[in-house]
Parts: C-alpha cells; sequence; structure tokens
C-alpha cells in the first residue's frame, strides 16, 4: 500500500473511533442523569412518606378534620390547623356569606 492510502486509513479510523468515543460518553452521560433522577425522585418519595402528614411544628402525626365542608389537617397534639393551598381562602369564601347574614339580621336588613 502507498503512504497516502495509509494515511487516508488512519483518518478515517481515528475520525470514526472520535465520534464513536463521543457517542458512548453522550450515551454514559444520559444514562447517569436517568439514574440520578431515578434515585433523586425515590429520595424526595421517602421523605415525603417520613414526614406524610406529621405536624411542622411538634412532629406528631395530624388528623384529617372538616372545617365547614373544608378538609384541614389538625395536630393531634399541639392542636395546631394547617390549611392546603387555596383551603383558607375557601373557608373565608363560605363563612363571608354567614358573617353577612348575621350582620343583616342584627342590623334588621333581612
Amino acid at each position: 500500500m502507498s503512504k497516502i492510502a495509509d494515511a487516508r486509513e488512519d483518518g478515517w479510523f481515528s475520525q470514526h473511533e472520535k465520534h464513536m468515543i463521543e457517542e458512548s460518553r453522550r450515551r454514559r452521560e444520559e444514562e447517569m442523569s436517568a439514574r440520578l433522577s431515578e434515585e433523586e425522585e425515590r429520595r424526595r418519595q421517602a421523605q415525603k412518606q417520613e414526614h406524610w402528614l406529621k405536624c411542622p411544628k411538634c412532629g406528631h402525626d395530624m388528623i384529617v378534620t372538616s372545617i365547614d365542608a373544608v378538609e384541614v389537617e389538625t395536630c393531634a397534639q399541639c392542636g395546631g390547623i394547617y390549611f392546603d393551598r387555596g383551603e383558607l381562602e375557601e373557608l373565608l369564601l363560605r363563612t363571608q356569606d354567614k358573617r353577612l347574614h348575621f350582620y343583616r339580621r342584627l342590623f334588621g336588613l333581612e
């Protein structure tokens, strides 16, 4: 074989080796990223289970109670009441009508 053919062949192999190495590195990084995401999700789920319905103040178990048909979490130990997003607003809107009716009756407007 001639030196030119050898040089072309060497160039072809080195170019393809470089491509194969880059492709292998990309696949390995994707697999590591997916594995880390799965581990993070498992850790987050385990943490959620560990702290599920536990009082943020004292750490005791919480129970679900109903106040004017709005379910809220109440601590069995310290009596703290905790609202999920939107529950307090819903409760205030429901009781607003009751307060208005009370004041209307009080002032004889009804």
